[in-house]
């Protein structure tokens, strides 16, 4: 079944944001972080080459003796038989991504947002996702499992960078995503609609949360991690479990995309005003696993 690139538009998720930002902004003093220095614009695209994974060691504390890994990239090269570069957009997004956003350099991949005009948008982000389905190729979707990135958040007001699962009819979601005005905070959120693959059952339902880190997360590269289970879902940073979900009608139940991006929302009373004096701006990230729990 053909997944289109665009994510529905999401009032439901508008409006929980905008509640959650206020009641969270009044118990919760603002972290302010060191300016990083900004990616060189003649940086080039991934290269279109496979490339073959030197070992990066997990440097958090969840034990790995009950899951065996599936799926695991360092970004020493862009392999294409894995990953898609965005082009799109969608309602919510004040960028387009453009695939030249997307940079491998130095075993990390950077994902950059820019002040720049193309196409329909004066901005650009970056975005990557495992495999979209095409004639005789049915894409690269996961269910259960335990996911692990090791990333740097972008930081500025008016951006957001992440690291979640998707899939479209109907639509499901897992995310751990970053606000650039917020550095030592972390949103989790869970969207879910039941059905079966290519049901059309989009209108969406979440349950955000925002979380202090206790430490600046576009300053330095740390471990996140969501295992997804039949009966739960948890957040965990370095090692720390941060937030559970754990209504069974509620969970996710459908193979979804592994995916990464940077880009602009026009909600701002979630994201803030963007900081144009900041761009251009990036996420950085070493590795990406994907593990299943052993039979």
């Amino acid at each position: 079944m053909p997944v289109p690139p665009e994510r529905p538009n999401r009032p439901s998720r508008i409006i929980r944001w905008a509640v959650l930002l206020c009641a969270f902004n009044l118990a919760c003093t603002m972290t302010e972080s060191a300016k990083t220095s900004e990616p060189s614009a003649a940086k080039t695209a991934v290269p279109q080459t496979d490339g073959v994974a030197t070992a990066k060691t997990e440097s958090n504390t969840l034990a790995l003796s009950d899951w065996e890994l599936v799926f695991s990239d360092d970004f020493t090269g862009y392999d294409s038989s894995r990953w898609d570069l965005a082009s799109h957009t969608f309602g919510e997004n004040l960028a387009r991504f453009r695939p030249e956003n997307a940079v491998i350099a130095d075993g990390k991949l950077r994902l950059v947002l820019r002040k720049e005009k193309w196409q329909d948008r004066n901005f650009t982000g970056g975005e990557i996702r495992s495999k979209n389905p095409s004639p005789g190729n049915a894409g690269l979707f996961y269910t259960y499992g335990r996911y692990a990135v090791r990333m740097k958040a972008a930081k500025g007001s008016g951006v957001i960078s992440s690291f979640f699962t998707y899939r479209y009819s109907p639509w499901q979601e897992i995310d751990i995503e970053f606000l650039g005005k917020s550095p030592s905070k972390i949103q989790f959120n869970v969207f879910f609609n039941a059905g079966k693959p290519g049901d059309l059952n989009n209108k969406g339902s979440d349950e955000p949360v925002l979380v202090e880190l206790g430490f600046d997360a576009t300053a330095a590269f740390h471990d996140y991690v969501f295992e997804w289970t039949d009966k739960y879902i948890r957040w965990y940073a370095d090692g720390k479990m941060l937030h559970e979900v754990s209504k069974p009608e509620r969970l996710p139940d459908l193979p979804q995309q592994v995916m990464m991006n940077i880009w602009h929302p026009s909600i701002m009373d979630w994201s803030g005003p963007i900081d144009e004096a900041a761009l251009p701006t990036f996420a950085e990230y070493e590795y990406v696993r994907l593990y299943r729990k052993k039979p």
